[in-house]
Protein backbone atom coordinates (compact mmCIF):
# COMPACT_ATOMS: atom_id res chain seq x y z
CA UNK A 1 0.00 0.00 0.00
CA UNK A 2 1.79 3.24 -1.16
CA UNK A 3 1.95 6.22 1.50
CA UNK A 4 0.25 9.19 1.38
CA UNK A 5 2.41 12.04 0.22
CA UNK A 6 1.58 15.57 3.17
CA UNK A 7 1.36 18.98 1.60
CA UNK A 8 4.12 21.24 2.47
CA UNK A 9 3.01 23.68 4.99
CA UNK A 10 5.21 26.20 3.59
CA UNK A 11 5.24 27.62 0.19
CA UNK A 12 7.35 30.90 0.42
CA UNK A 13 10.50 31.15 1.73
CA UNK A 14 9.41 32.64 5.30
CA UNK A 15 7.30 29.96 5.46
CA UNK A 16 10.24 27.48 4.73
CA UNK A 17 12.31 28.83 7.34
CA UNK A 18 8.99 29.23 10.21
CA UNK A 19 9.04 25.18 9.48
CA UNK A 20 12.73 24.54 10.22
CA UNK A 21 12.68 26.48 13.29
CA UNK A 22 9.47 24.62 14.26
CA UNK A 23 11.38 21.10 14.06
CA UNK A 24 15.24 21.82 14.38
CA UNK A 25 14.45 24.59 16.88
CA UNK A 26 16.40 28.68 16.49
CA UNK A 27 19.13 28.82 14.10
CA UNK A 28 20.60 30.78 16.44
CA UNK A 29 19.27 30.69 20.09
CA UNK A 30 21.75 32.37 22.18
CA UNK A 31 20.75 35.51 20.22
CA UNK A 32 17.59 34.98 20.44
CA UNK A 33 17.61 34.42 24.37
CA UNK A 34 19.70 37.95 24.35
CA UNK A 35 16.58 39.44 22.73
CA UNK A 36 14.02 37.41 25.33
CA UNK A 37 16.40 39.33 28.37
CA UNK A 38 16.53 42.57 26.44
CA UNK A 39 12.74 42.59 25.84
CA UNK A 40 12.03 41.40 29.66
CA UNK A 41 10.72 43.83 32.24
CA UNK A 42 9.57 43.79 35.62
CA UNK A 43 6.66 45.40 34.61
CA UNK A 44 3.80 45.17 38.23
CA UNK A 45 5.63 41.52 39.31
CA UNK A 46 7.33 41.15 42.20
CA UNK A 47 11.57 41.28 42.05
CA UNK A 48 11.58 37.88 43.28
CA UNK A 49 9.45 37.01 40.51
CA UNK A 50 11.17 38.91 37.49
CA UNK A 51 14.74 37.75 38.96
CA UNK A 52 13.02 33.85 38.26
CA UNK A 53 11.90 34.69 35.00
CA UNK A 54 15.34 36.37 34.34
CA UNK A 55 17.68 33.72 35.69
CA UNK A 56 15.74 31.14 33.81
CA UNK A 57 16.40 32.86 29.91
CA UNK A 58 19.48 34.11 31.30
CA UNK A 59 20.45 30.26 31.60
CA UNK A 60 21.53 29.75 28.07
CA UNK A 61 22.78 33.36 27.24
CA UNK A 62 25.68 33.01 27.40
CA UNK A 63 27.15 36.65 28.13
CA UNK A 64 29.20 37.45 31.02
CA UNK A 65 28.24 39.14 34.25
CA UNK A 66 28.54 43.10 33.40
CA UNK A 67 26.07 42.38 29.91
CA UNK A 68 23.82 40.66 33.00
CA UNK A 69 23.29 42.86 35.49
CA UNK A 70 23.22 45.97 32.56
CA UNK A 71 19.96 43.86 31.63
CA UNK A 72 18.74 43.13 34.76
CA UNK A 73 19.22 46.65 35.59
CA UNK A 74 17.14 47.76 32.57
CA UNK A 75 14.25 46.02 33.00
CA UNK A 76 13.38 46.76 36.73
CA UNK A 77 11.13 49.64 38.08
CA UNK A 78 12.09 52.90 37.45
CA UNK A 79 12.22 53.47 40.86
CA UNK A 80 14.56 50.25 41.69
CA UNK A 81 16.52 51.52 38.65
CA UNK A 82 16.32 54.91 40.72
CA UNK A 83 17.08 53.51 44.06
CA UNK A 84 20.29 51.84 42.52
CA UNK A 85 21.76 54.80 40.83
CA UNK A 86 21.59 57.06 44.20
CA UNK A 87 22.91 53.66 46.39
CA UNK A 88 26.36 54.20 43.86
CA UNK A 89 26.48 50.61 43.60
CA UNK A 90 29.08 48.84 41.50
CA UNK A 91 28.57 45.26 40.82
CA UNK A 92 29.01 43.32 38.11
CA UNK A 93 27.95 40.33 39.98
CA UNK A 94 24.07 39.67 38.91
CA UNK A 95 22.77 37.33 41.82
CA UNK A 96 24.35 40.08 44.12
CA UNK A 97 22.16 43.17 42.47
CA UNK A 98 18.86 40.86 42.02
CA UNK A 99 19.15 40.27 45.87
CA UNK A 100 19.91 44.29 46.33
CA UNK A 101 17.12 45.17 44.46
CA UNK A 102 14.45 42.26 46.03
CA UNK A 103 15.69 43.81 49.94
CA UNK A 104 15.05 47.40 48.25
CA UNK A 105 11.93 46.82 46.83
CA UNK A 106 10.28 45.14 50.22
CA UNK A 107 11.90 47.87 52.27
CA UNK A 108 9.92 50.44 49.66
CA UNK A 109 7.08 48.95 49.66
CA UNK A 110 6.98 48.46 53.69
CA UNK A 111 7.32 52.42 53.76
CA UNK A 112 4.57 52.89 51.15
CA UNK A 113 2.42 50.70 53.54
CA UNK A 114 3.44 52.87 56.86
CA UNK A 115 2.79 56.28 54.80
CA UNK A 116 -0.54 54.74 53.93
CA UNK A 117 -1.63 53.20 57.16
CA UNK A 118 -0.53 56.36 58.57
CA UNK A 119 -2.96 58.64 56.99
CA UNK A 120 -5.48 56.32 57.94
CA UNK A 121 -4.72 56.24 61.33
CA UNK A 122 -6.85 58.34 63.83
CA UNK A 123 -5.92 62.59 63.64
CA UNK A 124 -5.96 64.71 66.39
CA UNK A 125 -7.08 68.32 65.93
CA UNK A 126 -4.25 70.34 67.90
CA UNK A 127 -6.44 73.46 67.55
CA UNK A 128 -8.52 72.73 70.53
CA UNK A 129 -6.81 72.06 74.12
CA UNK A 130 -8.17 70.97 77.23
CA UNK A 131 -8.10 73.44 80.62
CA UNK A 132 -4.91 71.50 81.25
CA UNK A 133 -3.38 72.25 77.87
CA UNK A 134 -3.34 69.05 76.65
CA UNK A 135 -5.00 68.54 72.97
CA UNK A 136 -8.62 67.74 72.32
CA UNK A 137 -9.59 65.45 70.08
CA UNK A 138 -12.29 65.62 67.76
CA UNK A 139 -12.45 62.00 66.56
CA UNK A 140 -13.81 58.90 68.84
CA UNK A 141 -11.64 56.02 69.59
CA UNK A 142 -12.62 52.36 69.62
CA UNK A 143 -10.75 50.49 71.96
CA UNK A 144 -8.25 48.90 69.96
CA UNK A 145 -7.06 52.05 68.59
CA UNK A 146 -6.11 52.89 71.81
CA UNK A 147 -4.32 49.45 72.88
CA UNK A 148 -6.69 49.14 75.62
CA UNK A 149 -7.23 45.47 75.00
CA UNK A 150 -3.57 44.65 75.78
CA UNK A 151 -4.25 45.04 79.74
CA UNK A 152 -3.00 41.82 81.55
CA UNK A 153 -5.51 40.32 83.92
CA UNK A 154 -5.11 37.92 86.81
CA UNK A 155 -7.77 35.72 88.04
CA UNK A 156 -7.34 34.00 91.30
Amino acid sequence: MPKKVQAKSWITWEGYQNELRRQFGPVNARDETRAKIRKLKQGQSSMTDYWNDFRLIASTAQMDGATMSEFLIAGMKKELQQAWILAELDQDDVEAIALWAIKKEARMETLKYNKNSGEESTKIDRTVRNQNGTFKSNTTYEPMDLDATNSFFFFV
